[in-house]
């Protein structure tokens, strides 16, 4: 399987979404167990009130 380039968007100028994706290892005890894919959104603002 061919792996995808990570991508990031950033329009906080125009449309203000900030979006990436990209595959990332899964880890235990330092040692890869698995492979999966993250998408994340709004992770440039820092978190309030939680």
């Amino acid at each position: 399987m061919t792996k995808a380039e990570d991508q990031e968007f950033d329009g906080r100028r125009s449309t203000g979404a900030v979006y990436w994706e990209g595959a990332t290892p899964l880890l235990e005890d330092g040692q890869e167990i698995g492979r999966g894919y993250l998408e994340m959104t709004g992770y440039w603002r820092r978190q309030t009130g939680l």
